[in-house]
């Protein structure tokens, strides 16, 4: 006789052990599909938020052209800033450029005054330093949306 001692078997008499294997399978397969997708989600949601964030821009306003240019030769330049460029950081970048420059910012409006202690290109192109020293990246001048430095080369000197 044989003994079935510590053998398992379903209603049909067969062993349990490949039931039971397909269906271990099956949640393996079931675990790794969904942690894949995890996965797919997450780094998706990465990449939309991450080309969100290199999408904005920080930004500041120039005059017009001719008030931009009255503006040069007077040595008293105005900008207007985002929001997202905060007066403390405007007002504290501005005391690095004392012997340059004077700044006032008026926060309801957000204008920036910078007044040239005296009016020449090298104080003037301190300004475009300081414009990048707040995390400014694009002057709008014209309706033209330039960077920092394309600005500072072209209008600032």
């Amino acid at each position: 006789m044989i003994s079935t001692i510590g053998i398992n078997k379903n209603e049909i008499g067969q062993p349990k052990r490949p039931i039971v294997r397909f269906v271990n399978k099956i949640s393996y397969f079931r675990t790794i599909i969904t942690s894949n997708m995890k996965k797919v989600f997450f780094s998706f949601l990465f990449i939309m938020a991450f080309s969100a964030g290199v999408n904005a821009q920080v930004y500041a306003v120039a005059a017009s052209k001719t008030e931009y240019a009255t503006q040069k030769a007077n040595g008293v330049i105005t900008f207007r800033f985002g929001a997202d460029v905060l007066p403390e950081t405007i007002i504290a970048s501005g005391e690095n450029f004392t012997e340059n420059f004077t700044t006032s910012f008026d926060a309801t409006t957000y204008v920036g005054t910078f007044t040239m202690k005296e009016n020449t290109e090298l104080n003037r192109l301190m300004l475009g330093r300081l414009l990048i020293m707040c995390g400014v990246e694009v002057v709008e001048f014209e309706g033209n949306q330039l960077p920092v430095y394309q600005f500072s080369n072209e209008q600032l000197k």
